[in-house]
């Protein structure tokens, strides 16, 4: 995959899944709460890439999440990192998993 077709993968990925939980999500948390909360989450995330990318660019370019960690804190930052990454993408696939369940459930 080229660099357009991966970046488009990750929005689909990031994006449209949170599209499908949102009006449940505003349901739950009420409208003022969840705008807010939504709001706050851009703004966190936006500054979290933002760290994360100058600190790729000081440390010299072309690096892995891990290699960053590991530059950065040594080889336990590059364990924490590998660790974190593995637990995000199992609960990823874990609400996938579900919702895929429970929509089956709802159809047999």
């Amino acid at each position: 995959m080229g660099p357009y077709a991966t970046a488009f993968t990750i929005f689909k990925g990031f994006v449209c899944s949170g599209i499908l939980y949102m009006p449940q999500n505003f349901i739950n948390g009420g409208y003022g709460f969840s705008s807010i909360a939504m709001i706050g989450s851009l703004f966190l995330t936006l500054f979290c890439a933002k760290l994360l990318l100058d600190t790729r660019e000081k440390l010299g370019g072309n690096l892995s999440f891990s290699e960053i960690g590991e530059r950065t804190w040594g080889k336990g930052g590059k364990i924490l990192v590998d660790v974190t990454l593995v637990g995000s993408q199992f609960s990823f696939v874990t609400a996938y998993v579900f919702f895929i369940a429970s929509n089956m459930q709802e159809i047999f």
